[in-house]
């Protein structure tokens, strides 16, 4: 796959008489120019008011289009850089990369954001910290508190932007964790050892969680349990399920006053209770943009059952995801009102496809309960603000680098029109849809 061009030698570009949806919130600005020069946004004014002056430039007709910031991933695994152009495709302009065993990211991370190879922004947490034994093969073993804070400060000399953490950590090795990563300026997201449930891990500092499961442990009541997965770890996510209202105003309440942000990656759950649709599953058409490996074996139910890398979970377990999905999503909205809630995929999980999973995780959130509008903040600003790179991104405002997407259709009438796309804005250089979907990896 090429290199992005330089945005310095690149010509300005004018996007004419568009229609912008800023963010946040759900206010839309009708027929504006906007001017890109270099990798950013120098103005933005209204059409009427640029009649007549002529460009020295690339102009694209915005006429009946809608112009959004470009889309935040914040839950992925790149374990192969084939994945990079289908994120561009689906409007994605950065990635949040929540743990990866291959020392190579690091790498293939400083050679993306510098413009060497074509791909979205990267944020990376580079291995997970987890536990002995522990849950996943090849990711970083802390047992005790001095190797814990150790990993942190290596992290840190590779210039992760975040730390993330496991459930199989000793309650002691995660405080230590928390109290190094914070020391040194780094948020830490992730799992919960099983001993320390989400409200103290709040209050020991943690800074933001992955999936439903933390939550929806702490605010729900057992009403009953398959009995033939008692013995399996993690059997409470197959459980019929009551929310505890007064649990979960609690919770509530404590997220809203320490600011923790929320990657609930419904899309990964949905996926999992479809996998007895596997024939169908393996002939969409999302799923032939990857290589025949990822549809024959990796992602065969025949292997995932067998694998030790998913610990031998039992063909009852996916049967049983569905429930476990459709008892925690719909607390969403109330969340919604006390975190940050962010958008994220969990990609490359089985069928969970790289690029357009996350345009399914937000028809998701709506379909739980959220507006266009805060779904498409959940994938641009509030994303740019957990980050900490608000200044630059995860908004349409003059100054700011020109990672953009363009809508044939409004996504606030409907969020499913995020899938009409024209064009991607990364760094200022204009990728037709057309052109992203010759790339390779």
């Amino acid at each position: 796959m090429g290199a992005i061009l330089n945005y310095m030698t690149m010509p300005p570009i004018l996007i004419k008489n568009v229609n912008i949806i800023p963010m946040p919130g759900p206010r839309i600005l009708y027929g504006y120019d906007v001017t890109i020069e270099g990798a950013r946004i120098k103005q933005i004014l209204p059409s009427r008011k640029q009649e007549g002056k002529k460009f020295a430039g690339r102009v694209i007709n915005g006429t009946g289009k809608f112009l959004i910031p470009g889309l935040f991933d914040m839950h992925v695994h790149l374990y192969s850089r084939t994945f990079l152009p289908l994120f561009l495709q689906y409007g994605i302009t950065a990635i949040r990369e929540t743990g990866n065993y291959k020392k190579e990211i690091f790498s293939l991370r400083d050679k993306v954001n510098s413009g060497k190879l074509l791909g979205p922004r990267m944020y990376i947490c580079g291995p997970i910290l987890e536990g002995d034994p522990p849950f996943w093969k090849g990711f970083r073993i802390v047992r005790n508190k001095k190797e814990g804070r150790a990993a942190v400060r290596e992290l840190q000399r590779q210039e992760v932007d975040f730390i993330k953490v496991y459930g199989t950590l000793k309650p002691k090795v995660y405080e230590a964790v928390l109290e190094e990563a914070h020391k040194r300026n780094l948020k830490v997201t992730g799992h919960l050892p099983e001993s320390i449930n989400v409200m103290k891990a709040i209050k020991m500092g943690q800074d933001g969680f992955e999936h439903m499961s933390s939550m929806c442990r702490h605010v729900s009541k057992i009403v009953s349990v398959n009995a033939n997965l008692k013995s399996y770890p993690g059997w409470r996510k197959f459980v019929d399920v009551k929310i505890d209202k007064r649990k979960l105003e609690k919770l509530g309440s404590l997220l809203e006053q320490n600011n923790i942000s929320l990657c609930p990656t419904l899309v990964v759950d949905r996926k999992m209770s479809q996998l007895a649709d596997y024939p169908k599953l393996k002939q969409s058409k999302e799923a032939r943009l990857l290589p025949k490996y990822y549809r024959e074996i990796k992602w065969n139910p025949n292997h995932l059952k067998s694998s030790t890398n998913i610990n031998g979970r039992p063909p009852l377990y996916w049967e049983n995801f569905c429930l476990y999905y459709e008892k925690t999503r719909h607390i969403l909205p109330f969340l919604w009102k006390r975190s940050n809630i962010l958008a994220g995929s969990d990609t490359p999980n089985p069928f969970v496809i790289p690029g357009v999973s996350l345009l399914e995780e937000l028809e998701l959130l709506v379909d739980s309960g959220l507006k266009p509008y805060q779904t498409l903040e959940a994938a641009t600003y509030n994303a740019a603000l957990s980050l900490g790179v608000l200044p630059n991104l995860g908004t349409i405002e003059e100054g700011k680098i020109a990672n953009l997407v363009l809508l044939e259709k409004n996504p606030l009438k409907n969020i499913s029109n995020i899938r009409s796309i024209k064009g991607v804005i990364l760094n200022g250089t204009y990728l037709s849809r057309k052109n992203l979907k010759k790339k390779k990896g």
